[in-house]
């Protein structure tokens, strides 16, 4: 088969323009592609962003002297204004998101607030009494707890009748519960106890476990249970030469 002059013409034009052809399809598939990878980013984002401003279903639970729940007490959204009330057993449950502050009000006990955890959807709040007789009748009067368990709390629960989350950090709140003990920012010394060396910081321990400075300085004022102070042979007889500059015992609450 023979091809004229136009054909012959024709397909050396044809064959020139096929790798440009190729790289123009290329180039305008990358940029298609890098489009849609940046659609698909924003989308995430966008996802993240909406899904943490969504609101979750907050449970909790009240207790006195962490042992007795407290009935009817109010639970406020403060960014909400919306307000629910405990049942028998002390539970709760509240729209709220995260970052969202929520105020407990029960009579004849102190306030309390809490901010919602982005991660966790349960809390528990030990309200602390007032005591005194007047608040004692105005507790009971609402029904928040019976006078039976309000009288036992007060007689023989009366180490759990506290809280720490007033206190701004862990040294502020050794500092007013313990007069034994020098604090200096975040220096911390036992009184009545002289060392050799120069170190005279004493031994945190944390549940039962030594822990370091930085260790002790990270814990929340409103997780502690009970805070104590160990010193001279107290301190040596179950925490040995560790135990020379005295120790801190810090017991936090369970969930």
């Amino acid at each position: 088969m023979y091809l004229n002059k136009i054909q012959v013409i024709h397909l050396y034009k044809e064959s020139k323009m096929i790798p440009l052809k190729s790289y123009l399809l290329t180039f305008i598939q990358l940029l298609m592609l890098k489009k849609v990878t940046l659609l698909c980013l924003t989308l995430v984002c966008s996802s993240s962003i909406f899904i943490n401003a969504q609101n979750k279903t907050v449970t909790g639970k009240i207790t006195a002297f962490n042992s007795f729940p407290i009935f009817k007490a109010e639970i406020t959204n403060r960014k909400t204004k919306t307000t629910v009330e405990s049942d028998s057993t002390g539970i709760f449950k509240i729209e709220a998101k995260a970052k969202d502050k929520l105020s407990i009000i029960a009579n004849g006990f102190y306030k309390q607030s809490v901010t919602v955890n982005k991660t966790n959807d349960t809390i528990r709040i030990n309200l602390v009494f007032r005591g005194g007789d007047k608040n004692e009748k105005i507790a009971t009067g609402y029904g928040h707890i019976s006078l039976d368990q309000l009288s036992y709390g007060i007689s023989h629960l009366s180490s759990e009748n506290e809280t720490y989350e007033f206190y701004a950090n862990i040294f502020d709140m050794l500092k007013s519960k313990s007069p034994g003990v020098e604090v200096s920012g975040e220096s911390v010394r036992i009184r009545g106890i002289s060392t050799m060396g120069g170190n005279d910081s004493p031994l945190f321990v944390v549940d039962g476990f030594p822990v370091g400075s930085q260790q002790f300085r990270n814990i929340d004022p409103q997780s502690v249970k009970s805070i104590s102070v160990l010193k001279d042979n107290a301190a040596s007889a179950r925490y040995g030469a560790r135990g020379m500059n005295g120790v801190i015992v810090v017991t936090l609450k369970k969930e």
